[in-house]
């Protein structure tokens, strides 16, 4: 399972460990104090008590890292609350009577309990993966259908299940829990991408009407995907969201929705500084197909794209492709000066419909709720301007952007913590692929000049050697008004980048060195554009991984560098 899931695991029961105190699954094993017997009670199992535990922990010979790490986990938690060290080993070890048993472990009881899932699976009991918790005949089992699942599964275990009272540590004799991924993801918040969307922060300066918020009603009249319900446990907002369920495997696009009618109508003000808005879930992102994956031939995991679509009231249609990152509940931005292509005369002042389209296996659960039209309107000066005649593009704050909306795309957050100004940068991660990982920072309203000003921003490579190239656009309309320049790793050094792996160094570039894409018979050939978004792109040496940060980007004037 690739990395990026394991991560976020690790920092979740990390969070629940941090209450208790650390071990790691080196410890050796260890017996219970002798010659004390824990309380016993018919209606609990009594993991520790009076100082002594007759339960061992057993793994999996063979458990891999994650697993590893959620069943030390369990004795971190079971020595802080009573301090008691519980007996640990793995399943090379003959049965005992009494056993706590993680992962695919060889007994028959965990054998048992992983066929009852899968066979729940087949009957479509349990929707995608899930996981386990039951007592068996003294004997407690952890197991999920996956690694993923399982280390899920005692997350759920210690946060749910496990008693600590009296200097008892117990759980109920009659413990049988079985939980869809699904289910537990939606019940969360926001899961998934890290990337804060920015209208969020700028609540006073633009107005929003719910579009489409899935109340029952509203299913009424619209064209839908074979396999939906309305869910009102896990909506993000209103009365419910709107649920499908793939009910085939298929690499072929999906039309999940379309929605016409005059129940649905958005006018687009200004198109630059307009954006749809909506909460999407995904319960597996692994099970929904990359729009790359058939034009680079290479499977890019913890990606999944979705096709979106705005319909004016004569059928042309504006498109996005979006590529999130994690699984759970995403807030989409969707601005109308990024996009895929658009239909010649698209009416921006009559949008009466919306679609979305995926490829997805069977079983992939997908909700989207409170669709949302949003105008920003730029009227927002940030704090902290650098010098007079100096614009902000970002500098690495989530308040300090300039009513950007940061679209979430291939490998792209942020990071809190390798930063070189505020409170965070963006980050692109590259993973042993030479496909572009990127950010767009959108909803700009920035005056250029192309003779005049210079683009100032902090960067740091964490393996110069893994890193092929760096594509800047600045755009005011995508693919056709914008300056744009990929520049190699020694047309970077010229400008500034730094020799040496994971230093941070502020490259300046003026953009007289930048290809200017004007369509003159439309826009005029002019030098002054306004940019409206900005795309950061880093492209990777084939087999190699790498990470990149950005920080502090803003447009100065050759004169205020002494340039001139």
């Amino acid at each position: 399972m690739k990395l990026r899931r394991w991560l976020c695991m690790g920092l979740a029961l990390l969070m629940l460990v941090s209450l208790f105190a650390g071990c790691n699954d080196n410890t050796p094993p260890v017996e219970g104090p002798a010659g004390q017997t824990p309380s016993t009670d018919k209606n609990v199992l009594v993991l520790a008590a009076d100082g002594a535990s007759e339960y061992r922990l057993v793994r999996d010979e063979e458990a891999k890292q994650p697993v590893k790490d959620a069943f030390s986990s369990i004795y971190s938690a079971v020595e802080a609350a009573v301090g008691v060290k519980i007996a640990i080993t793995t399943d090379w070890e003959e049965p005992a009577d009494k056993e706590i048993l993680v992962g695919n472990t060889n007994r028959p009881a965990s054998q048992k309990v992983l066929q009852d899932l899968k066979d729940m699976q087949t009957l479509e009991e349990l929707v995608g993966d899930g996981f386990a918790i039951r007592v068996v005949r003294g004997s407690l089992i952890i197991i999920g259908t996956t690694d993923e699942a399982t280390t899920y599964g005692v997350q759920y275990f210690l946060s749910k299940c496990l008693k600590v009272e009296g200097g008892r540590v117990t759980v109920s004799n009659e413990l049988d829990e079985v939980v869809s991924l699904c289910d537990m993801l939606l019940a969360q918040d926001v899961v998934g991408s890290p990337l804060k969307k920015q209208f969020s922060d700028y609540v006073d300066r633009y107005t929003e009407d719910s579009l489409l918020s899935f109340d029952e009603v509203e299913i009424e009249g619209a064209r839908l995907y074979e396999a939906y319900e309305i869910d009102d446990r896990y909506q993000m907002d209103g009365s419910g969201a709107l649920r499908f369920t793939i009910t085939r495997s298929d690499k072929k696009l999906t039309n999940l929705m379309w929605r016409t009618g005059d129940m649905f109508h958005f006018e687009v003000k200004d198109k630059y500084t307009a954006t749809l808005k909506l909460w999407l879930f995904v319960d597996d992102d692994d099970k929904v197909v990359c729009d790359h994956d058939d034009v680079y031939g290479n499977r890019q995991e913890g990606q999944a794209t979705f096709y979106f679509r705005a319909f004016d009231n004569k059928g042309r249609i504006h498109c996005w492709n979006h590529t999130l990152t994690g699984d759970g509940w995403h807030e989409i931005e969707l601005t109308f000066n990024i996009h895929s292509g658009v239909d010649k005369d698209f009416d921006y002042q009559n949008i009466t419909g919306f679609g979305m389209l995926v490829a997805a296996e069977k079983g992939t659960v997908i909700e989207i709720d409170d669709l949302r039209g949003v105008q920003y309107t730029t009227d927002y000066v940030p704090e902290d301007l650098p010098a007079t005649g100096d614009r902000w593009i970002t500098d690495g704050e989530y308040n300090a952007f300039d009513g950007a909306v940061i679209q979430e795309w291939y490998g792209c957050s942020y990071d809190l913590e390798d930063k070189k100004f505020g409170n965070s940068s963006l980050r692109c991660e590259g993973d042993n692929s030479v496909t572009d990982f990127r950010t767009i920072i959108s909803n700009l309203n920035v005056p250029l000049n192309y003779q005049e000003d210079v683009l100032v921003f902090w960067m740091k490579v964490d393996k110069l050697n893994a890193m092929n190239s760096l594509l800047i656009e600045l755009n005011q309309v995508q693919d056709n008004h914008e300056y744009e320049k990929s520049f190699n790793k020694t047309e970077l050094q010229s400008f500034g980048l730094s020799t040496k792996d994971g230093e941070w160094c502020q490259i300046t570039i003026p953009l007289s060195v930048f290809g200017k894409h004007l369509d003159a018979e439309k826009y005029g050939d002019s030098e002054n554009i306004t940019m409206y978004a900005f795309r950061f792109v880093v492209s990777g040496v084939s087999g190699k991984t790498y990470v990149v940060h950005l920080d502090r980007a803003y447009l100065t004037t050759k004169s205020a560098l002494g340039m001139n």
